[in-house]
């Protein structure tokens, strides 16, 4: 079953981006739209079955909150900050960020409408007490 996955990147943002366009472009599976704006990021969200939100580091997990709207599926990080800003939500798994595999599995249940979605019935309250915790946190990730 065809299947896009949208990054909203395009390779101008740093050498990082730049070589992942480079290596991965060929594949038609794969958009690199690049920085949207706010009113396409809710065009997108009404487009797509679901949403992939991978990071490893933030504070708030913005796409998150503002996707939950939509009702759909979700994949994403399995780590505090995400779970604390999924809230209550049925529809998502949590994945290991350094597992591929995982992602792709449950990437390919929600393509082919076989996802067993694990859901998050609790928020999860921030635990991490001053900077020595929250940067060996960051390097631990």
């Amino acid at each position: 079953k065809p299947f896009r996955v949208i990054l909203t990147i395009n390779g101008s943002e740093n050498k990082y981006s730049y070589d992942i366009v480079e290596k991965y472009s060929e594949f038609k599976s794969i958009e690199f739209c690049g920085l949207i704006s706010r009113e396409e990021v809710f065009k997108k969200f009404n487009e797509v079955d679901a949403l992939i939100f991978p990071s490893r580091l933030e504070t708030w997990g913005l796409p998150i909150s503002e996707f939950k709207i939509t009702k759909k599926p979700m994949l994403v990080a399995d780590l505090p900050y995400a779970k604390e800003t999924v809230g209550e939500y049925s529809k998502v798994n949590f994945f290991e960020t350094n597992n591929a595999d995982m992602l792709s599995r449950l990437m390919y249940d929600i393509i082919y409408d076989k996802s067993n979605f694990q859901g998050n019935n609790k928020v999860i309250e921030p635990s991490l007490e001053g900077w020595k915790e929250i940067f060996e946190l960051i390097l631990k990730n």
